[in-house]
């Protein structure tokens, strides 16, 4: 008995301490996850080359900041980018999540540079967009989430 009581409790242990090193692996690169996924997903629905050149987060804080985000042109396109913004802050009041509504102290959009470019099918930023809605169309969802309840929606307090 002794002995199965050891090894069930040696199998819990190895999975508590797993548990805790994914959860320190994740936390510890949860910056770099969020700015390879901004350039693979980004890139794919806008079918333009997305760029992201540092992510900050501070889950603790509720500060979080995105630098250097470059949104190229589509296909057809001959300026290098439609839009460049230098940074993007937010800070959120941590002690509002999870609670209805979730108050957002600040938003800063820095140094955005965008270039407007018509072509022959329209601009580069409706070239975009309608980039955007085909993957959307296309998506197994298609659309926004409906709330779970009638009138029930995520308020923000800015």
């Amino acid at each position: 008995m002794k002995k199965v009581l050891l090894i069930g409790g040696g199998v819990v242990g190895v999975a508590v301490i797993g548990a805790i090193a994914v959860i320190i692996f994740v936390l510890s690169s949860i910056d770099s996850l969020i700015q390879e996924a901004v350039e693979t997903y980004d890139s794919e629905i806008t079918q333009a080359e997305v760029k992201l050149a540092e992510v900050n987060l501070d889950a603790t804080s509720g500060k979080g900041a995105l630098r250097g985000l470059k949104v190229g042109n589509p296909a057809g396109f001959n300026t290098p980018s439609a839009f460049q913004l230098g940074a993007i802050s937010i800070t959120l009041d941590t002690s509002t999540l999870g609670s209805d509504p979730i108050v957002i102290k600040e938003i800063v959009i820095g140094a955005p540079d965008v270039t407007y470019e018509v072509g022959g099918d329209g601009s580069n930023l409706d070239a975009l967009q309608r980039n955007v809605e085909a993957y959307m169309a296309q998506s197994d969802t298609g659309e926004a989430a409906e709330p779970s309840e009638p009138g029930e929606s995520l308020n923000l307090v800015i």
